[in-house]
């Protein structure tokens, strides 16, 4: 066996769901990323749970709105990760650029994915510092699932580029 950095090790985890988290603004104007490093917490109550850069947009948004949608994709939304992968929502409205379709939450400001598999509407419930990202942790107040699809998952990362694959 060979000893290597964490990094390459966590590079060995795959595949692995990928997500949208999304969030706003202070004018209600929606922004988002994508995340690996998302996970269910608790069944009661109902907890999940997103690891996110300090050094993120996204970051400050849920840290000012106490609010956030994390969605799990399928295919048809994996041109929309790359964009939501690869550019702040600091410098780019991806909504507009890539005119990914939404739909109202019940319960927040922030918007649904309409093409999604899964969309989990959360309210912030802690912040967990761990070190260079914190956990936020999101009490699920409503979910919803389109049964037809299938999720997507991150099959491997090479540099820059994912390959993609539904289960």
């Amino acid at each position: 066996m060979k000893q290597v950095t964490p990094r390459e090790a966590f590079n060995k985890i795959k595949p692995e769901s990928v997500a949208f988290v999304l969030s706003i603004d202070e004018a209600d104007k929606p922004s988002g990323m994508i995340v690996a490093w998302q996970t269910k917490l608790s069944n009661d109550p109902p907890l999940f749970g997103v690891a996110i850069s300090k050094k993120k947009y996204t970051h400050k948004l849920i840290t000012s709105s106490k609010e956030f949608v994390v969605v799990l994709p399928g295919k048809d939304l994996e041109e929309e990760l790359k964009v939501f992968g690869s550019v702040s929502g600091r410098d780019v409205d991806k909504f507009e650029g890539t005119g990914i379709k939404t739909e109202p939450a019940k319960h927040i400001k922030t918007p649904l994915l309409a093409d999604a598999v899964v969309n989990f509407e959360c309210r912030l419930h802690e912040i967990v510092e761990t070190g260079d990202h914190d956990l936020f942790i999101g009490e699920i107040l409503t979910s919803y699932i389109n049964k037809d699809k299938k999720i997507l998952f991150n099959i491997e990362k090479n540099g820059d580029n994912r390959t993609y694959g539904e289960f």
